[in-house]
């Protein structure tokens, strides 16, 4: 046996629990510690939101440190740089989501496609809201 293929875990005190994204009733996205630790969000300053209004009303997210990207949001770290959020109210006012943030607050499933300037953006679907309970 190689003892040098052994890798050693050093995650301790980290949650690398669901991959989710959430949507918050004070009108803002929260970025569970899986999806954070995941597609290295510590890694960034900002994030650009999209929305599409149809197909299931997508709303998509875009990672970029660059400072000359119009309309970014600047990311909201926790104290052990575990997990993140943004507040956007703004972007939710924008595209009339504001006033059903009662029915679309909750936790999403991202998924991961191409973006032409940004490499890659997540994006949900509101009509795709988990109702299971997660840990």
């Amino acid at each position: 046996m190689d003892i040098n293929k052994f890798q050693q875990f050093q995650k301790t005190g980290v949650k690398l629990g669901k991959n989710i994204i959430g949507i918050m009733r004070s009108l803002g996205f929260t970025f569970s510690a899986g999806f954070y630790h995941r597609n290295n969000v510590k890694n960034y300053k900002y994030v650009v939101l999209f929305y599409n209004p149809e197909n299931g009303r997508s709303i998509g997210f875009a990672f970029t440190n660059s400072e000359d990207v119009k309309g970014k949001f600047k990311l909201t770290k926790s104290e052990r740089d575990t997990s993140g959020s943004v507040t956007c109210v703004s972007f939710f006012n924008n595209f009339n989501l504001a006033k059903n943030i009662d029915e679309i607050a909750g936790k999403y499933e991202p998924k991961e496609t191409e973006h032409p300037f940004f490499d890659k953006m997540y994006y949900i679907k509101l009509d795709e809201k988990q109702t299971k309970k997660y840990d």
